[in-house]
């Protein structure tokens, strides 16, 4: 469904309907650029945010599962969309819920900060130094993400934020080791060394 035509039905508030999923042009904008990986869905959603849409307005799914847009810009930075990990930043500093779960199609499931330490052993952001997505990190770990909240992979097996850092320091990915520090050190850090992971059938402490 073309924006141009949901803008029109229902405006930057109103909450556009279509495939038995709901919600409004910034939530449709933020899941075009989670699921076609399209810079352009990226542009629109940043242009609607410019335009004063509500960032923190919630659209579901089939079923009726709820997610706000930067619930799905998370998991764009962790698909490599170009430009995301900036979207995602922009949310954030607006006040946008960065605590929420995250879930893609699959069930994987997560908060941002999750997602995007996710991005950095999966390496999928693109950006050999992953500047942008450690910047993100860094702002979220700073306005008081839970960096020992545990996400979930589609098998139902959790892991937290610093497992994914360790497997990207394991694997020799750009930016695992920036990451973990910036885990490890964070002032609401909380019991982040003994937390627990599992991932390739391993199961353990990150550390």
């Amino acid at each position: 469904m073309e924006f141009i035509t949901m803008l029109g039905e229902g405006g930057l508030t109103g909450q556009i309907r279509h495939g038995g999923r709901t919600g409004t042009a910034l939530w449709w904008a933020a899941r075009d650029a989670c699921l076609s990986k399209r810079r352009r869905a990226v542009d629109m959603a940043r242009h609607l945010i410019n335009k004063g849409a509500d960032v923190n307005a919630a659209g579901s799914e089939r079923g009726g599962n709820e997610s706000a847009p930067l619930s799905w810009v998370a998991m764009a930075v962790c698909f490599g969309v170009e430009d995301a990990a900036c979207l995602a930043t922009r949310l954030v500093n607006i006040s946008a819920d960065f605590n929420a779960a995250a879930t893609d199609g699959d069930g994987t499931t997560g908060t941002v900060l999750w997602w995007v330490a996710r991005a950095v052993w999966s390496h999928s952001a693109g950006a050999v130094e992953l500047k942008e997505e450690l910047e993100l990190a860094k702002l979220l770990i700073a306005k008081g993400a839970e960096v020992t909240a545990t996400g979930k992979l589609r098998d139902g097996k959790e892991s937290t934020p610093l497992w994914f850092a360790a497997w990207a320091v394991r694997d020799g990915e750009p930016g695992g080791l920036a990451m973990t520090k910036l885990l490890l050190t964070a002032e609401n850090g909380g019991d982040v060394i003994n937390a627990v992971g599992h991932h390739r059938g391993h199961q353990g402490k990150a550390v």
